[in-house]
């Protein structure tokens, strides 16, 4: 997998990671920070979620999330939007994760590589 960090102005790289809250009836019910490049997960009775994030460009402010269910759907991938940048961003996830309602774009952060 390609690591997507971007240099900083001086040149030393930076590593991207944006802060996921998961929604249920309107209540937060965890958070999760997750690098570029990075993934979280959930388990379901049979079914296993993996959800991987991904910065779009290294030069952008778009994010991608794509589910990947290993469950009963064993090639399934569903992409399930992305993010441009902006702390707020809603997506409905019900059909896909249906342990929560929805996932809400908390932030990125950028810290610089050593």
């Amino acid at each position: 997998m390609t690591n997507k960090n971007a240099a900083s102005p001086d040149g030393n790289l930076i590593e991207h990671r944006i802060e996921i809250a998961f929604l249920k009836n309107g209540t937060e019910a965890g958070r999760t920070v997750v690098q570029d490049g990075g993934y979280f997960s959930f388990q379901n009775g049979d079914d296993y979620f993996k959800i991987t994030v991904h910065k779009v460009k290294r030069s952008s402010t778009e994010w991608q999330l794509v589910v990947y269910n290993k469950g009963k759907n064993m090639n399934s991938i569903l992409k399930i939007g992305e993010l441009h940048g902006q702390a707020g961003a809603i997506w409905n996830v019900k059909e896909l994760v249906p342990l929560f309602d929805e996932f809400k774009f908390i932030s990125v952060s950028e810290t610089p590589v050593k």
